[in-house]
């Protein structure tokens, strides 16, 4: 497993373990043939999607894009991120579990 499949797996350990928070991976673009198409979704969509249950009983979009390293994020993952921030919902860049915990407290 690479250490981005890890961090991802590990954020989503921790996020299940809060109440009113319902994540999803993203599925990975899967090869065919030698060419890689997208399985799920659409190009920028985050690693890791779903939604989080407010204190008032509304609920917001959440979308975590996972980085590792010096990795960073392309222009269609920022405008993805971009859209869920205008529409209220959350959505980060992460790169460590507490950050992603801290951001659904």
């Amino acid at each position: 497993m690479t250490r981005h499949a890890e961090l991802v797996r590990a954020v989503l350990v921790a996020c299940y373990m809060l109440p009113g928070v319902y994540l999803m991976p993203y599925e990975a673009p899967v090869a065919q043939r030698g060419r890689v198409t997208r399985a799920l979704g659409w190009a920028g969509v985050s690693d890791i999607v779903g939604w989080h249950q407010r204190a008032c009983g509304c609920p917001s979009w959440v979308a975590f894009e996972v980085k590792c390293g010096r990795d960073t994020l392309r222009p269609e993952q920022r405008a993805f991120l971009d859209k869920v921030n205008a529409a209220g919902g959350i959505a980060l860049e992460i790169r460590d579990v507490m950050s992603a915990v801290n951001a659904l407290r």
